[in-house]
């Protein structure tokens, strides 16, 4: 199983941290340190998304517009590109105005600024001018267009011009339609010039085009009512498009004095709604299908022939593409966001022309930043184009090198990531707490169901871990791990993002990171401890000097910084174990210095103490102090594991400084190793380690104690946070390694100096324990326990390739089954690591209650000296059955789950310290099963599961989830009250599945193979005389 070194063994000066990892020393001289300088400026970064205008009526001297999500109505003159709002719409739906030719809109339903009786609403956009109009009483109202009025009696129309004042002052019939005609609902498009009616005969459908001049119709030829889906009216051209983006274009003077009756086609595009008529062009934008929301804007000839491009990009949005009178259009498009705007284009003798008559822009600002293991982190405000509310996005710039050699994990796997729904730094300011450090991706404060504080991820925000508080703000993240201030109630928190849990809780004080080890203050004044996450415990106190509770603490590769309020402040060198006493205020930690924002000059200042001297404050920049006065990490932060300062200016770019103060030695903040290098199992030992700050290039090479032979097992160029590596227990020229102790090391290049960074110790030979082996070569074994106690152990002889053979290795241990008191046993549990000795254990109940475990030594035996093992606790006598499944919630550790006598499951998950957590009910009604067994993962999910018999012998398999629970039960077998024990034996056949064994009346050992799929192949004879065993396990 794996094994996880935190960064507090790495920095601690136990002995069991020393014999795992050696730690770089200080340097021998100090370096001096250089003068600031500016290495890098960002510029803003584009939104990841482009502001969306509603284009709702071209007019002839101007449109009608939304921005957005905005509900309010603007209008903008072309030749001028002057916008005023057009309150008097206020309420009105966009459905509801109706083009009239010119600049007007007519407006049929209700509006609240210009209430009517009897009237309809006509409005100007050119000068804001509105008429009502009196609605006719003998005749319904079918449109309006100029002057005139269009009203319907039956199957007849009228036209009636309309004087200032809102009266008629003249009628026209109109006349040319067929006998019989049948009008639709309301006309399909019309301008100043001509309207489009929709009609039907008793046999037909018919397609007027009316003349508004004569008061004449005539019939639209060869319209297909079947693919029609729009009419588009516009200088001499009247076309109706077919769903299929089909262009059927007509002149208008050629149908009305019968010259010129024949459709010029074309199809363009993809999208009917994405085409406009330009003279002899269709303008459209093409839809790619690549799930963007923009496409090339470009003009197809009519009758056919070579598209020509336009736009770069034009919006594919419905509301994008407007046609206008007079052969023009209006189109929002452009390159990016710095040019998008809507274009209005006009019709030419050859292509047409355009021009921007609006930008279309929305604001850009800053909201946070961060700055570490080379990479810089600028949040950006932007406005969602959907709600027009402010969005945070993401992006990264990365300022050292990483050729992927290395594997390390990438802290920003998507530029322009959105923050989903996080919470501001401050009321009423667009800014957010958020720190880099956290594995896979930036930590910030964000909301849970019920409102409450709530720490997520950028990359996976879906995860994030609900606080019993509010109002809280983020105070540190690394590793897997955040700390939170509750603001109500003020509590902090300490969270596993990981396994969305909240470690550990108390009182609001100083706390920091440092990848799995926190540094917090005590109650005690002027001192700091060391606490190891993940189960490890207080590992080392500091103390500060002076009598003061630290309210804030920092910590880097070298230093930890703390300070008590406003007042004192100064940073324990880890590694010199002495104390420097720096400014107050807020301030951020560098390796080796410290910078702050000082509001009286208005600029950054560092202070430089990197070899115990504390040097007079050095000017950085220039930096206005704003809002919130607490502008860390928003508008400038520091790379607390290496030399750099960023800061954010007025145009919103981010500077980057190189400090100039020497950086520490690159060391390895965080290492993980699993396994043993095992040739002869095909099992490999692999390292995974986290390096304090960019190199240039890297190597992990292993080393046999004994000889001092040493290879390289890989090696790679630039890293920026971290490299992995493994072992399968070969040596280059294919042998297998001596079997023994191995030393593993680490070296990092910078700057042309190679430097060992850290070194830790594996084996070879002995490969990883599988679930149910003891043995160091990965055998599985089975122990038969007589009436007398007598134990003997059935497996693989020591030293043996594991071939599922189940030899008496004789007898070896004594457990009594029938004594009383401590000296008898109840329940033996053979279990994996519990203690965290990379030895799988074996948990025993004693005849008291008491549960103890006893040590693994790598062998198919477990000793019972004192020294080989320790109390875990009493009270276990209220389970009927001990289980050990495997690992239940996948945190690496196998896990206990027990039967009490009324039929509850309850789960004690381990931490690979020798201990259990607090038990959690999973499960009741199971007393209906005689027999209830751990079977590791047999379904082949990576989870522990059970199986179950019941009173009728039907066996039930219970999956495990992975997060510590079961799901519901699957028959997978029938018959098996036939035996009278079984016993999960693991992988006993050696095909990576786990089987089980059975005991018959008659002392018959049968294998049941496992599938891998949850079930069981046929059973195979594996052994007679088993009767002689009280019990097996």
């Amino acid at each position: 199983m794996g094994r996880t070194l935190t960064a507090g063994a790495l920095a601690s000066t136990t002995t069991l941290a020393l014999s795992l990892l050696v730690a770089p020393g200080t340097p021998a001289v100090a370096e001096p340190s250089a003068a600031p300088r500016e290495v890098a400026v960002i510029p803003q970064n584009e939104p990841t998304v482009l502001p969306r205008e509603k284009l709702l009526f071209a007019g002839k001297t101007g449109f009608l517009h939304q921005h957005n999500a905005s509900t309010a109505y603007l209008w903008t003159r072309y030749d001028t590109g002057e916008t005023v709002e057009v309150k008097d719409l206020a309420g009105v739906r966009s459905s509801g105005l109706r083009p009239a030719g010119g600049d007007t809109v007519s407006i049929w339903e209700s509006v609240p600024a210009h209430p009517t009786n009897g009237t309809v609403n006509v409005l100007d956009l050119g000068d804001l001018s509105w008429e009502q109009w009196k609605r006719p009483t003998d005749a319904g109202l079918y449109g309006i267009y100029g002057r005139d009025m269009l009203v319907r009696q039956g199957a007849k129309l009228e036209l009636r011009t309309v004087g200032p004042d809102g009266t008629v002052t003249a009628s026209r019939p109109v006349t040319g339609f067929p006998a019989g005609i049948d009008l639709g609902s309301q006309p399909l498009a019309g301008d100043g010039a001509s309207v489009v009616i929709e009609a039907a005969t008793a046999d037909e459908y018919w397609w007027a085009l009316l003349d508004l001049a004569t008061a004449r119709v005539v019939e639209i030829p060869d319209v297909d009512v079947q693919t029609l889906a729009d009419f588009r009216l516009t200088g001499d051209t009247v076309a109706w498009l077919g769903n299929d983006a089909t262009v059927h274009a007509y002149s208008r003077t050629g149908l009305l004095d019968g010259t010129d009756t024949t459709a010029r086609t074309v199809t363009a595009g993809n999208q009917w709604f994405r085409l406009a008529m330009l003279g002899d062009q269709v303008l459209t934008v093409i839809d790619k299908r690549n799930g963007k929301d923009q496409g090339p804007a470009v003009t197809v000839p009519l009758g056919g022939g070579e598209q020509h491009s336009m736009l770069p990009l034009g919006a594919l949005d419905s509301t994008a593409l407007l046609q206008g009178p007079d052969d023009t259009a209006l189109l929002v498009g452009g390159t990016d966001s710095g040019d998008w705007a809507v274009h209005r284009f006009t019709a030419t003798d050859s292509q047409p022309t355009h021009v921007p008559v609006l930008p279309v822009r929305d604001p850009v600002g800053n909201a946070a930043l961060s700055y570490r293991h080379g990479i810089v982190g600028h949040l950006q405000t932007q406005v969602s184009p959907s709600t027009s509310a402010i969005q945070y996005a993401l992006f990264n710039r990365a300022l050292a090198d990483d050729d992927g050699s290395g594997n390390g994990r990438q802290l920003f796997p998507t530029a322009g990531t959105l923050l989903a729904d996080a919470a501001p730094c401050a009321p009423q300011v667009s800014c957010v707490r958020m720190l880099d450090g956290a594995d896979t991706g930036m930590a910030y404060l964000t909301y849970g169901p019920n409102g409450e504080t709530a720490v997520a991820r950028h990359t996976i925000a879906s995860t994030k871990v609900s606080l019993p508080t509010a109002n809280g703000r983020l105070v540190d993240a690394d590793d897997r791990y955040a700390v939170v201030n509750g603001g109500s109630p003020a509590v902090q928190y300490v969270v596993d993002m990981n396994r969305r849990t909240v470690e550990r809780s108390g009182p609001v004080t100083g706390a920091g990171l440092w990848y799995d080890t926190l540094w917090t203050a005590t109650t005690t004044p002027g001192q700091l401890q060391q606490i190891g996450l993940g189960g490890n415990g207080a590992q080392r106190t500091i103390a500060t000097g002076v009598a003061c509770v630290p309210t804030e603490v920092q910590v880097s590769t070298r230093w930890l910084y703390w300070a008590c309020g406003a007042g004192q402040a100064g940073a324990y060198d880890l590694t010199a174990n002495r104390n420097v006493a720096l400014p107050g205020g807020p301030a951020l930690l560098g390796d080796g210095f410290l910078v702050r924002h000082d509001a009286g000059t208005a600029s950054l200042l560092m202070t430089d103490f990197h070899d115990g001297t504390v040097r007079a404050a050095v000017k950085l920049a220039d930096l206005p102090v704003g809002t919130p006065a607490d502008d860390r990490g928003i508008t400038w932060t520091v790379d607390r594991a290496g030399a750099g300062v960023a800061y954010v200016d007025g145009a919103n770019a981010v500077h980057v400084l190189d400090s100039g103060v020497p950086a520490t030695a690159p060391a390895l903040g965080k290492v993980w190793t699993q396994g043993e290098a095992s040739a002869y199992n095909e099992r490999a030992w692999s390292g995974s380690f986290r390096f304090t700050r960019p190199v240039s290039s890297w190597q992990v090479t292993v080393t046999h104690k004994a000889t001092g032979q040493t290879y390289e097992v890989r090696s790679g160029g630039a890293a920026r946070e971290g490299a992995s590596a493994g072992w399968d227990g070969r040596l280059p020229d294919g042998t297998m390694a001596v079997n023994g102790g191995y030393r593993w090391t680490v070296y990092g290049t910078v700057d042309g100096t190679r430097t060992s960074m850290g070194s830790g110790t594996l084996l070879a030979a002995c490969g990883t324990f599988r679930y149910r082996t003891w043995d160091c070569y990965g055998g599985q074994a089975l122990l038969g326990v007589k009436s007398n106690g007598e134990g003997h152990w059935y497996g693989e002889a020591p030293g043996s390739e594991p071939l599922g053979r189940l030899n008496d290795l004789g007898a070896t241990d004594n457990w009594c089954l029938s004594c009383t008191g401590s000296a008898g046993t109840t329940a033996l549990v053979p279990f994996g690591d519990f203690t965290g000795d990379h030895r799988p254990d074996l948990l025993v109940r004693d005849a008291a209650g008491y549960l103890r475990v006893y040590y693994g030594t790598g062998r198919n035996a477990f000793p019972k000296s004192g020294t080989m093992s320790h109390v875990i606790g009493k009270g276990w006598e209220t389970y009927r059955l001990l289980l050990a499944p495997g690992d239940l919630n996948r945190d690496g550790h196998d896990d206990l789950v027990g039967v009490d006598t009324t039929g509850k499951l309850w789960l004690y998950t381990s931490t690979g310290t020798g201990y259990f957590t607090a038990r959690v009910q999973i499960g009741s009604g199971w007393g209906i099963y005689p027999k209830v067994l751990g079977m590791g993962d047999l379904n082949g999910d990576g989870n522990g599961d059970l199986v179950a018999v019941d009173a009728s012998g039907v066996l039930w398999r219970y999956n495990g989830d992975g997060k510590g629970y079961f799901t519901s039960r699957v028959q997978i077998g029938t018959g098996w009250n036939i035996y009278n024990t079984l016993v999960p034996i693991g992988d006993l056949d050696q095909d990576n599945r786990n089987d089980l064994l059975g005991r018959d009346a008659n002392g018959v050992l049968w294998l049941y193979p496992g599938r891998g799929d949850g079930f069981l192949g046929k059973r195979v004879q594996q052994g007679t005389g088993f009767n002689a065993y009280k019990a097996l396990y």
